[in-house]
């Protein structure tokens, strides 16, 4: 890769990755994900355009098992999209308050190759300075919200500290990755007296703001990292099998753990602040829909109408009657939506970053400190991954960092790879301009990335704006049409149905509620509004009463018991 196409990747991949973790806009009903959303397409199109057209056949050749099963995992979105009973815009673009559909999942391998492609030590680097620099942007917005000064207006029903990412539990977990980077520069032996002590005020200003949150997460993610950066730092000498026990205890240690405590310490404050009772009956609802659907699963982001089909009056007892969109882990959220053809892509992808960490951890050769801080990054979001929600914020990191420690580990066996990037970096540093400007070849397909992913990622950003707009105009046939925007979406319905009908405007409310149940015949949210409106038809509630009973069966509400 020439010097401009690394120059210029590199930039937008880091401008991505903050933006993506941080963008928030005012004007749209989601202001959190659906500007993630956007930021993630465009970056990850426009970026990996450039890089793949500098690719000549030797580059190709290097990208080997992890661009094949790239493209096994693309297919395999596409096939379990197909096959999924829910509606199209949904498998596409994900439900709202999420948006993990086909598109996010495609942008977040993206920025996997991405990250393989440009893997260096001097890309390790500016990762753990982007990174910082994030989570001390969102500290600030934390402890701006903490003081009530926030210049925004919330409707958030998760408390108020929460940064950019819209929960406490994910502004933690920022919190923790940003005190790994701090932490970790106080290894470095180069660093400058002062900006050690920038780091120290950093650190404890990154936990401060997990404290403020009232979640652990990222106090967890934190001694995750600084556990693998004290262990390969001075225990890097150790014989292989230390390595492979280590690996193994830090990675899955913490899920084996939860699992304890939750068998044998059910009444624990530890358990109840934890949330871990609540997250186990997730868990173990999200294995019983992957065993009704174990291959194709039952649809991306689909977990929310699954996990009522599947559970049990146990498992309603057990969260008192709570509904979740997520299994609260990632792996069993691809099991249960996607099954095995795609949580097999993605555990391959797992696997070999594992393998990398372990070559790393092998090698002869002097692992700089950036590179191990974004190992440390990863291990504490493999383990986030174990126990919360998905996040576009979170997830982008855990995609950039899998592809960069891949890419560097696979360097490690080619001595002149190393050397060739540090010569590039040393010409980049050296020149404030470089010496080569992008092929034409690049520029179009540059044009066409970003042309192609703005397509796809504005109409649910441009709908979800028009439907805040119509909300704010307080003009009831505005409203109303604003629910057959597209991309439809069966929660924007069902908020306008329910407005509408504590405002007595019961003939749109009811109009409204019979469109959403034939365009979502599979949502049980749609059924209910229809069924709890005073208007209805007795015929239409005892329709409505009959799906609710098929998609909910255990529910004893719905069986008069």
């Amino acid at each position: 890769m020439n010097l401009a196409t690394q120059k210029k990747a590199t930039s937008l991949f880091l401008v991505g990755l903050f933006l993506t973790s941080t963008l928030i806009t005012s004007i749209s009903a989601d202001p959190v994900n659906i500007p993630k959303f956007v930021s993630l397409l465009v970056f990850s199109s426009i970026t990996l355009a450039i890089c793949l057209f500098s690719m000549n056949i030797k580059s190709i050749r290097r990208i080997g098992s992890l661009g094949v099963t790239t493209i096994i995992f693309a297919v395999a979105l596409i096939l379990v999209a197909i096959n999924s009973k829910s509606d199209l815009a949904s498998q596409l673009y994900g439900v709202t308050g999420r948006n993990i559909g086909v598109f996010s999942l495609l942008g977040l391998v993206g920025f996997m190759i991405i990250g393989f492609l440009l893997a260096s030590e001097d890309l390790m680097e500016k990762l753990v300075l982007t990174l910082v620099a994030v989570t001390l942007l969102s500290a600030l917005y934390g402890f701006l919200q903490y003081l009530k000064l926030d210049p925004l207006t919330w409707d958030s029903d998760y408390g108020n500290i929460f940064g950019f990412v819209g929960n406490p539990n994910f502004q933690s977990a920022m919190m923790g990755l940003g005190a790994i980077g701090c932490v970790g520069q106080l290894f470095m032996l180069n660093q400058a007296n002062k900006w050690k002590i920038a780091s120290v005020i950093l650190m404890i200003m990154m936990l401060s703001s997990v404290k403020i949150t009232g979640s652990i997460q990222g106090y967890l993610i934190f001694v995750l990292g600084l556990l693998f950066l004290l262990y390969s730092q001075f225990l890097k000498w150790a014989p292989s099998f230390l390595h492979v026990t280590f690996l193994t205890s830090i990675l899955f240690g913490p899920f084996l753990v939860f699992l304890f405590l939750v068998n044998f310490l059910e009444s624990s404050a530890l358990i109840k602040e934890a949330s871990l009772q609540q997250r186990a009956t997730y868990w173990e609802v999200g294995v019983r829909i992957w065993n009704q659907n174990p291959i194709v699963g039952t649809g991306l982001d689909t977990f929310s109408e699954s996990f009522r089909s599947q559970r049990n009056l146990a498992n309603i007892e057990a969260v008192s009657g709570t509904i979740t969109n997520s299994a609260h882990n990632f792996f069993i959220d691809l099991l249960a939506n996607g099954g095995l053809l795609l949580f097999l892509p993605f555990l391959f992808f797992v696997i070999k970053t594992i393998l990398a960490i372990y070559k790393a951890l092998k090698s002869k050769k002097t692992i700089a400190i950036p590179v191990k801080i974004i190992i440390g990054v990863w291990i504490g979001l493999f383990t986030q991954m174990l126990i919360s929600p998905n996040q576009i914020a979170i997830m982008v990191w855990f995609w950039a960092c899998t592809g960069a420690i891949i890419g560097y580990a696979s360097k490690l066996s080619s001595p002149e790879n190393l050397t060739a990037d540090k010569k590039i970096w040393s010409e980049t540093k050296q020149n404030s301009r470089p010496t080569q400007e992008l092929a034409p070849a690049q520029i179009l397909a540059a044009f066409i990335g970003v042309l192609i992913s703005l397509l796809i990622s504005l109409p649910p950003y441009v709908a979800s704006v028009r439907y805040l707009s119509a909300l704010k105009s307080g003009q009831v046939e505005r409203i109303y049409e604003s629910a057959s925007i597209l991309p439809t979406d069966v929660s924007r319905s069902v908020a306008i149905i329910d407005a509408f009908s504590k405002n007595q405007f019961n003939s749109q409310a009811h109009s409204l509620a019979l469109q959403t149940v034939e365009r979502y015949p599979n949502s049980f949210v749609a059924w209910n509004v229809l069924y709890l409106m005073d208007n209805s038809l007795p015929s239409e509630k005892k329709k409505a009463l009959l799906n609710m009973r098929r998609l909910d069966p255990e529910n004893p509400q719905l069986n008069g018991e």
